[in-house]
């Protein structure tokens, strides 16, 4: 919550790299602690507690809210983050499902007759998923809503 567009630039860990050659030492050494990995987990869960409150605003309308994970997908989801991106879809060529397989999940959520009532749940290879206890925290979903409006409302006045 305090640096919410990733703006900081401050020693390991958490900051994007400064030279390229860090970038291809995270890259190489430890992918899951590149910063580019790192940020896109702290939006998978921005996703999903906004998902959570999404869906408590929303009981009783008969209107649903889920999250849910892809799979790791060849895509081109990666271009344009340098080094690390580069890599990844390196590793996602080799390794990740097809864009096809990889958009069953998001159907499946979007039109299964039996999913019809289920909503703040999180879905992965269309199964409903167990979270984190960071994700089901009611109080941080408040506050990300609460962030969320003022950044929109900021934006929505410029426009």
């Amino acid at each position: 919550f305090d640096d919410p567009q990733a703006e900081r630039h401050s020693p390991w860990p958490g900051a994007y790299p400064r030279s390229e050659a860090a970038s291809i030492f995270y890259s190489l050494a430890m992918p899951w602690a590149h910063p580019a990995f790192r940020q896109y987990a702290r939006t998978k869960l921005a996703n999903m507690q906004f998902t959570s409150e999404l869906a408590r605003r929303l009981a009783g309308t008969g209107v649903t809210a889920n999250a849910l994970h892809p799979g790791m997908v060849a895509s081109e989801f990666s271009a344009g983050n340098g080094t690390y991106g580069w890599f990844m879809r390196r590793f996602l060529s080799v390794r990740g499902i097809n864009v096809k397989a990889g958009a069953a999940t998001s159907i499946h959520v979007a039109t299964s007759p039996e999913l019809e009532r289920v909503t703040g749940r999180y879905f992965v290879n269309q199964q409903p998923a167990p979270c984190s206890a960071d994700a089901q925290d009611l109080a941080a979903a408040g506050k990300l809503w609460q962030l969320s409006e003022q950044l929109t409302s900021r934006v929505a006045t410029t426009c």
